[in-house]
């Protein structure tokens, strides 16, 4: 009987490993996701005002943004009836104003004015800190 010969092949390097690489990278990913703070873009666009000594107020306040574009909250922009219609809907004691920086304190203070006469008890400014 004669035997085969069977010639033995190189082994092939296996490189790298990569599933350790996509852990990591998913980890990441979750991380990141779940750290984040995903905020909606205000319906008029807002630059605010930077302050070395203020700092924002927190809490879970109703956001007005205002801004020469008109005043606004979360979803929408209001007109004079929109806002009386908000102010009346919600009865906040207490109004964060996310004001633009180019807004001139008249024309902010005017609308401060509508929130106190709407029985608004607090109105805080927010700024950026530096």
């Amino acid at each position: 009987m004669r035997r085969a010969r069977f010639v033995a092949r190189p082994r092939r390097s296996m490189g790298e490993p990569t599933l350790p690489l996509i852990n990591v990278v998913f980890l990441l990913l979750i991380f990141v996701l779940l750290t984040s703070v995903i905020e909606r873009a205000p319906p008029v666009p807002v630059e605010l005002a930077t302050s070395a000594t203020g700092a924002s107020p927190e809490g879970t306040a109703p956001v007005l943004y205002v801004a020469e574009a008109g005043v606004a909250d979360e979803a929408a922009i209001l007109d004079e009836d929109g806002l009386r219609r908000w102010l009346e809907e919600r009865t906040p004691q207490r109004v964060a104003i996310r004001a633009d920086r180019r807004m001139k304190a008249a024309e902010l203070f005017g609308y401060v004015n509508v929130l106190e006469a709407a029985g608004v008890g607090d109105v805080e400014l927010v700024v950026l800190g530096e």
